[in-house]
């Protein structure tokens, strides 16, 4: 049986004080969260948790008729009984902070704030009721998510920083360049920064379309996610023979090993290793993996090569469990291992600075340089970019050229033996 009564934390006098809303149920559940309603301290008693039955009888506080508010909490406490009534789980801080927020929006017609659209935003996107795509009922991916819940967290850092709470109309230049001020002070990269404000006008945009507000500041062209050139490698097949012929164990083997499979299926980490004998497939003699890409959705069949077959039939057809996190950590010492030290220059860009710096080649090694690796080294070898497409899940032929990586020298040696190059083309007089 549930227990709900109301509380005040402050008892300072002379200001408002705020009255919270206290559920507790059993010996596990004590739950506490605002009722944004607030009166003088002296108004209130401890001991019946309630308004004073003198004050109700006879005076009037800032925030409005004490007998309108005594009534207001009556109700409250009703309804979060009823709402307790209809939830089949188990009552949670988010759960009763959302009762209180339908309860005011009911009787007193308040407006979704921001934040509150914010938060409603995450969890929307996160439980499939809102979807990237509304016409094939796409949902977001669990990386989309974690994304907006850093924004989340650093738009409340922000908003703590500059000690206001900012709400849809207060999303204007001067926030714009405060809040990337914000990020440019923690260091945070030029792309990361990017980020974030992308989350921040999705959510505007998103909000605007439920008509929760008409502010089009955020749509200005200075109002721009800033982005940042990254310096995107791709390794060739001498590379990665190198690699292959390694002698290694443990955790470098399996991440060079899950390093590969991605390099011969041309496949995004989140597919490529979580490839097991149920992707396989034999059509016509000749075997494939065949997956439903995780983020596109897209179904796609990748010939098996010789050396993925060889790696496949080593773990019997199902690549060992690891993270992305260890990968990345361990594909960068098998690269050096592997003597892939060329010197390549890059920009870096931070805290709103851009540097240039020396490093080598295989500091840059990452999960999506598998993907890009296999992408570049079927175009060098003269597959088609619009076969490619059918197996990379590429939606347009410009999509996948901006994965594919080639080098001046992989061009130069490319073209050399192209007939323009070597006298065989007929030439006009």
């Amino acid at each position: 049986m549930a227990t709900i009564n109301f509380i005040m934390k402050s008892s300072r006098k002379g200001t408002l004080a705020t009255i919270y809303v206290r559920f507790r149920e059993g010996r596990n559940i004590d739950l506490v969260a605002s009722t944004k309603k607030s009166i003088q301290p002296d108004y209130w008693s401890k001991r019946t948790q309630t308004i004073k039955q003198r004050i109700t009888d006879s005076e009037i506080v800032e925030d409005g008729d004490v007998v309108s508010m005594d009534d207001t909490l009556t109700q409250l406490k009703d309804f979060v009984a009823k709402e307790r009534f209809l939830l089949s789980g188990i009552p949670t801080s988010k759960w009763l902070k959302e009762v209180i927020q339908k309860f005011n929006k009911i009787k007193f017609g308040e407006a979704e704030t921001l934040n509150m659209f914010i938060q409603r935003y995450i969890d929307e996107i996160g439980s499939g009721k809102r979807y990237t795509n509304t016409k094939t009922k796409t949902r977001y991916t669990a990386g989309t998510v974690k994304n907006y819940v850093s924004f989340q967290t650093q738009f409340n850092e922000f908003q703590e920083k500059i000690k206001s709470e900012l709400d849809f109309q207060d999303i204007n230049i001067d926030t714009y360049k405060a809040f990337l001020d914000f990020f440019n002070h923690k260091n945070y990269s030029t792309n990361t920064t990017g980020r974030m404000i992308k989350a921040l006008k999705a959510i505007m945009r998103a909000a605007r379309e439920e008509g929760l507000h008409d502010n089009e500041e955020y749509e200005r062209k200075a109002f721009s996610a800033p982005s940042a050139y990254v310096e995107n490698i791709y390794l060739n097949e001498s590379e990665l023979n190198k690699i292959a012929g390694l002698e290694l164990t443990g955790e470098m083997e399996t991440a060079r090993d899950v390093f590969l499979v991605g390099c011969y299926t041309a496949q995004r980490y989140s597919d490529y290793s979580r490839i097991t004998s149920d992707n396989i497939i034999t059509v016509q003699g000749k075997k494939f993996i065949e997956l439903i890409q995780k983020k596109t959705k897209v179904r796609v069949r990748i010939p098996i090569m010789p050396e993925l077959e060889a790696i496949l039939k080593k773990y019997n057809y199902r690549l060992p469990k690891t993270w992305e996190q260890k990968v990345n950590e361990n594909i960068k010492k098998v690269g050096e291992k592997a003597g892939i030290i060329d010197t390549i220059q890059i920009n870096e860009s931070k805290g709103g600075l851009s540097t240039q710096k020396t490093v080598k080649k295989y500091e840059l090694i990452v999960t999506h340089t598998a993907r890009r690796s296999g992408i570049t080294n079927m175009y060098l070898n003269d597959i088609k970019p619009i076969d490619i497409m059918k197996f990379s899940g590429h939606k347009t032929e410009k999509q996948l050229l901006d994965y594919i990586k080639t080098g001046m020298d992989d061009t130069a040696e490319k073209l050399s033996s192209h007939p323009y190059f070597n006298n065989q083309l007929k030439v006009a007089k």
